[in-house]
Formats: C-alpha cells, structure tokens, sequence
C-alpha cells in the first residue's frame, strides 16, 4: 500500500495549533469528505471519509493513531484504512 507523508508549518502560536491538532475532531473535520469522527481514546480514533476520485468515490472506514511530543512540539497521525 502507498505511503503518503506531508510536513508543513502553520503561522499561529503554538498553543493554538496544539489545542487543534490534538483534538481529533478537529482534524478530523478539517478533511474533505470526512463523515464521522468517534475518539476511541486519547491517541486512537474512528474517521469515516468519503473519497472521491473523479467519478469514482468510496467510502473509507479509517484507523487514525496520534502521537504527540509537546516537548518537542511535534505531532503525527497515523491513517490505516480498515480491510
């Protein structure tokens, strides 16, 4: 399966960008598509996504793990579609 991997710099301040990107709804709901957002535990939630590809389109039942470093500030997401 591909891996796709995307690393950018927001200009807000830290504690705003942290407070967003650990909620996961609202990262969730920032997606295009995004259907449902159910947060299973702090770092492990459910994301149903509508993805369309011209006139093709499918709905993805997703895992999504996060870790996060505030230390460092950093944050990740893990995005594992479910078979």
């Amino acid at each position: 399966m591909p891996t796709i991997s995307k690393s950018f710099v927001l200009s807000k301040p830290i504690g705003t960008t942290w407070l967003f990107l650990n909620n996961f709804e609202s990262v969730g709901r920032c997606l295009p598509g995004c259907q449902e957002v159910r947060v299973l535990s702090e770092t492990k939630s459910y994301w149903k996504i509508k993805v369309n590809a011209g006139i093709v389109s499918r709905i993805l039942e997703t895992e999504v793990s996060k870790n996060a470093d505030e230390t460092n500030g950093r944050i990740s997401f893990h995005i594992q579609t479910k078979s």
